[in-house]
């Protein structure tokens, strides 16, 4: 049965593909395994019209040196073994009930933590300092988070004309024995976060535009002393970062933002 979301998305989903794809002959790509998500809860995204709820997962991390990815599942954040890759296991489901939408997740460089995003559809609980938060949880104790963190700025939330009170997407610096998480905050602009003290979260560094259009940014990048963000309306910014806490971030040859390759000792 065909649905409105085409021929081959059929509820309740519930699984992941893994894809092998050999280097040297990206062409010849195929998928390696269609892996189940027991336990996953069904998402019905709030009542949103037009969406038919469903199982999966929005955004997933992984950490190649860990065998470790943070899945954020709609509905739950989980954690998976990928010790076997072409069948990945979850370890921990974490249910946080303040989160509405569970929409991307970026570990600490030294393995340590793991931050999950909460995308809103509503601008009806904006005004709440954790709607649309980032939480930050132990990796040895990841089923209660340890805090979370929303800017410390007026933005305007308005969900018909998609203007969301929200984190994005983010990545880590990777600069050791720091935390500095960078993250696109639609209207509220790019923002740094210094999380070095996990229980006390700020704000180090921001860009929020307000002319010739306004911030909407999508999502934003750390790479080789840049922060690249894409932004809805203004195209793309990219920024030197110069705080002092950035110094001895370590270079890298190449960036996926969904894979940390590497853990920083």
């Amino acid at each position: 049965v065909e649905t409105s979301l085409g021929p081959n998305c059929r509820p309740p989903f519930g699984r992941i593909s893994v894809v092998e794809v050999p280097l040297s002959r990206p062409d010849l790509a195929s998928v390696a395994a269609e892996v189940p998500l027991p336990g996953t809860p069904l998402y019905d995204w709030g009542g949103i019209p037009d969406f038919t709820p469903g199982k999966g997962c929005h955004d997933i991390q992984v950490f190649v040196e860990m065998a470790l990815a943070a899945a954020a599942c709609m509905g739950e954040g989980q954690l998976w073994d990928l010790s076997d890759p072409v069948h990945p296991r979850i370890t921990t489901h974490i249910d946080n009930p303040a989160i509405a939408f569970w929409h991307s997740a970026a570990f600490t460089w030294d393995g340590r933590y793991v931050v999950f995003g909460d995308e809103r559809f509503s601008d009806q609980d904006c005004e709440s300092p954790t709607a649309g938060a980032v939480w930050i949880y132990d990796l040895d104790h990841p089923r209660n988070p340890v805090a979370s963190f929303q800017v410390p700025r007026p933005q305007p939330t308005d969900f018909e004309r998609g203007l969301y009170c929200t984190a994005h997407n983010f990545v880590f610096v990777p600069v050791p024995d720091r935390y500095l998480m960078v993250s696109a905050w639609y209207q509220a602009g790019t923002t740094v976060i210094d999380m070095t003290d996990v229980t006390d979260p700020r704000e180090v560094a921001f860009y929020d535009a307000q002319v010739p259009t306004g911030s909407d940014a999508w999502s934003a990048y750390w790479y080789d002393g840049l922060v690249v963000a894409n932004d809805i309306g203004r195209g793309v910014d990219v920024f030197r970062l110069t705080i002092p806490s950035v110094r001895g971030a370590r270079s890298q040859s190449h960036l996926n933002p969904q894979t940390q390759e590497r853990l920083l000792r």
